[in-house]
């Protein structure tokens, strides 16, 4: 590589940067209620509902969403994070149902057992409004097997008890300004670095 192309490779970057700092100060959290939405389900009741009465929980929260969604899905109320991870590294090395288990991220392990507070960050995601309650039903473990996500109720331990929570952040920008990067990808990124959690892999922009 030349001094030259590495230089206007320089100046390539320096410009979307320019742009995407530009498309983030137009960025805006949606909400009516200044605040983010979120939803809680005991575990209890996760098991002891079918499906349908499940997504029938969350449909009114999500059917509002008119922009792009990042999610935070998580347990609280919870003793022992030790069980949940083993469950699930369980779960995935015997590919249970055949199910396409995300990634676990051991290297955010010391973080996870280093904190203190009793919940666990399980997932951090992102999608677009039309499409996050489906995105809903295959980390819940309620769609096809084949779909990488979480698909909690194949290896959430029933005996324990806790609350899932999934919180979700709708976010607006301006999207007249065309910009290379995708925007959505690198505000779940920088969360995803914030909170570090259990599984899902980044989005490689960062």
């Amino acid at each position: 590589m030349s001094k030259q192309l590495f230089n206007e490779l320089k100046a390539d970057i320096l410009k979307e940067f320019s742009i995407v700092e530009e498309v983030l100060k137009t960025g805006q959290f949606v909400s009516t209620s200044n605040d983010e939405v979120s939803i809680q389900i005991e575990a209890e009741e996760f098991f002891s509902k079918n499906n349908k009465e499940i997504i029938k929980l969350l449909k009114p929260k999500c059917s509002q969403f008119k922009n792009d969604i990042i999610y935070k899905i998580e347990l609280c109320n919870i003793i022992d994070k030790s069980n949940f991870m083993e469950s699930f590294q369980l779960a995935k090395d015997n590919k249970v149902e055949n199910r396409a288990f995300c990634k676990f991220n051991s290297e955010n392990l010391d973080h996870i057992k280093s904190d203190v507070k009793n919940t666990l960050v399980l997932y951090i995601g992102s999608s677009k409004a039309k499409s996050v309650i489906t995105r809903m039903r295959q980390h819940l473990g309620f769609a096809g097997k084949t779909t990488y996500a979480m698909h909690l109720k194949s290896w959430l331990p029933k005996a324990i008890k806790c609350s899932i929570k999934i919180t979700f952040l709708e976010l607006a920008y301006n999207n007249k300004i065309k910009v290379k990067t995708n925007i959505l990808e690198l505000v779940e990124q920088t969360l995803w670095y914030r909170e570090k959690p259990l599984l899902g892999k980044k989005s490689g922009l960062m």
